[in-house]
């Protein structure tokens, strides 16, 4: 699709849309067993025509089965527009995370090893093995308190100009201030230090959550106004009618990528925190 060019208005990198790039060592080479069965089809079905031999009437049965086998069990195209019918649209998915609340924890776990022994076959005969086996004793999760939020994630314009988009999601936590800072750091340090004698060793870790907020991609449609073609009943009688690969290819013609940063911004101050707008238009 051509006028599909992201520009930045400001914050470059928070947001990326492009048309979605084809792979031809994995997806595209289904879509070119596609292509060969369905010609394998056609080409039977003429034979068929021509002979009227019971076997090309075999052939053509086998031929066409593998086909729609491979249309409706082993194509992606098949299994997205499965996966993609029960997911939130894009839009509204990035509207829940502009409005959520961002939450702070740190975390710390105490732990030690132990050595377990364990029963092993080796050549026929039980041999007995030492491993080390960690066993966590304690473990304490707190919640950072903070006063004041907001949201400073890219406001992304244009995808509409997509169908369906891949979406890839990032989060990332920023500090409005020096005292905000320190108080962060302040309280994960008392946490550490307070449980650091509970046993041999800890591990601590501090991360931000987000409701809504989804590690792996997603596939889903821009909007509740999808195309009336780009659904998996469409597929499916396209794929009946030999036409599976011609709609594989338009369908990923108009499925974009979108990666898109979920950006935070949090204060101990009660007063509000300044809200940062940046668009980007496709």
């Amino acid at each position: 699709m051509r006028g599909n060019k992201i520009t930045f208005a400001e914050g470059e990198g928070g947001a990326q849309l492009t048309q979605k790039k084809r792979r031809f060592k994995s997806a595209n080479d289904w879509h070119a067993f596609c292509l060969f069965l369905s010609l394998a089809t056609v080409l039977v079905f003429c034979c068929l025509i021509v002979s009227e031999s019971p076997s090309m009437g075999v052939a053509l049965v086998l031929a066409y089965t593998l086909y729609l086998l491979e249309c409706f069990w082993l194509s992606p195209v098949a299994r997205n527009l499965w996966k993609v019918k029960n997911q939130v649209t894009a839009t509204e998915l990035i509207k829940r995370l502009k409005q959520a609340a961002p939450a702070l924890y740190f975390r710390v776990q105490s732990y030690h090893y132990e050595l377990k022994n364990v029963t092993v076959k080796e050549g026929g005969e039980e041999k007995v093995h030492q491993i080390k086996q960690r066993v966590n004793t304690f473990n304490d999760t707190i919640q950072f308190r903070y006063g004041n939020w907001s949201d400073e994630s890219d406001t992304v314009i244009g995808l509409e100009n997509f169908g369906v988009v891949s979406l890839n999601l990032k989060k990332a936590l920023h500090y409005l201030d020096r005292e905000t800072e320190d108080q962060i750091r302040d309280q994960f340090e008392e946490l550490q230090q307070s449980n650091r004698d509970r046993d041999d060793q800890m591990d601590s870790e501090m991360w931000t959550s987000i409701a809504g907020y989804l590690d792996a991609p997603v596939l889903c449609y821009v909007s509740d106004k999808q195309p009336f073609w780009m659904n998996w009943w469409f597929y499916a009688l396209c794929s009946v009618l030999l036409f599976a690969w011609p709609y594989r290819i338009f369908f990923e013609a108009t499925t974009g990528e979108l990666t898109y940063t979920v950006r935070k911004c949090i204060t101990v101050s009660q007063s509000p925190t300044p809200v940062v707008t940046v668009s980007i238009c496709v």
